[in-house]
């Protein structure tokens, strides 16, 4: 009998979690967006040819030519929007520009998230984007969990953001709190120090890469008057006629290949910073201002090589990281208006920033 009393009350609690689960689950989906994207565009060409005389009088093209650019990515999302923003289309690209994955206290009190991942190839150049955020912003708390990778720049890390809120006003939030990130050794440059003590030739022959002296008679007297090196690759191929050539087009890689090699061995830092932040909103249907700043100056060392940590590369224990920013929009009259927006955000002394501002008048 209390076999069969365990069994059922089991069975109870089970089917309890289980709709618990799905009325979470449902919840949290709710109003979301699922979407892929692909994009391919012309890429940009160089406005003037390159050519190249080999020794035996002979004018090569060698201009880069550069692939089509393309982007695919794949997302979800449910982000709320300020009063001042609109949708910028009818469909979701992975393209917008969400404020509210920036600021520190977005418009609504709830969960919010966007999960973002896009490859990418630009002027030749492969990268990768990805964002994966969620806040849950609360009446005294925000609780923000965030991978980031911008390609671009440069720039990757993890972290996860605790922080304490105090609104002042309808206008105001103060917040302050701690932030936990994992990153690669930045502000170390493999290379640099790898050519502190080698010339560069001698990572080019570590990676299979062999070149050859030949000598060139400028004047046609039959003596040398200077020397040149031509390049294979580790299948034999030539594929360079000259340093510059192999500099130009091939080093590049090795070097790519070699500083990533170096951080993988390095591994994951991971650091503890204070955070403040401060957000002023502002809205009329006239005149609009929304500026937002998160400021870390105090750090430590949570784990990974202590000889790597970015402290200890700019020879200062303490440093200041960033994210600061405004939109400004206002109707002057009926027909004139003015907006100004700019972001910038520096962490490990990587800095991602864009700026614009314009005026619209609007013609009868």
């Amino acid at each position: 009998m209390n076999m069969k009393r365990k069994i059922i009350a089991l069975t109870i609690i089970a089917f309890s979690l289980n709709a618990t689960a799905q009325t979470f689950l449902g919840e949290f989906l709710k109003y979301s967006t699922l979407y892929t994207t692909g994009i391919i565009q012309q890429p940009m060409q160089e406005s003037s040819r390159d050519y190249f005389v080999s020794q035996g009088g002979d004018v090569m093209d060698v201009t880069e030519n550069n692939p089509f650019d393309y982007s695919v990515g794949i997302g979800l999302r449910k982000l709320a929007r300020f009063d001042y923003e609109v949708k910028p289309g009818i469909f979701y690209t992975g393209q917008e520009q969400n404020i509210t994955t920036v600021v520190a206290v977005g418009p609504v009190n709830r969960y919010e998230y966007n999960f973002h991942y896009e490859s990418a190839r630009q002027r030749g150049d492969m990268y990768t984007n990805q964002q994966y955020f969620l806040r849950h912003l609360g009446n005294k708390s925000i609780i923000k969990i965030e991978f980031s990778e911008d390609g671009v720049a440069g720039l990757r890390y993890a972290s996860g953001d605790l922080r304490y809120r105090m609104k002042i006003g309808k206008k105001i939030n103060l917040s302050i709190g701690g932030v936990i990130r994992t990153h690669k050794a930045y502000g170390f440059n493999p290379i640099e120090q790898y050519l502190e003590n080698n010339a560069w030739w001698d990572l080019a022959y570590a990676f299979g890469y062999v070149d050859k002296s030949y000598g060139i008679d400028d004047d046609n007297d039959g003596s040398v008057d200077k020397t040149d090196w031509f390049w294979r690759n580790p299948d034999g191929v030539r594929i360079a006629d000259t340093d510059a050539e192999f500099r130009k087009y091939h080093y590049k890689g090795i070097v790519n290949t070699y500083n990533d090699t170096v951080f993988s061995n390095i591994g994951r830092m991971g650091s503890i910073s204070g955070v403040a932040g401060l957000d002023i909103y502002h809205y009329s249907k006239n005149f609009w201002l929304h500026t937002y700043a998160s400021v870390l100056p105090v750090h430590a060392r949570l784990f990974g090589d202590s000889d790597y940590t970015y402290g200890k590369i700019i020879e200062s224990s303490q440093w200041v990281d960033c994210e600061l920013g405004f939109i400004l929009g206002t109707h002057i009259t009926k027909q004139l208006g003015m907006y100004a927006e700019a972001s910038y955000q520096e962490f490990w002394g990587v800095p991602v920033y864009s700026a614009k501002a314009g005026i619209n008048y609007r013609l009868r």
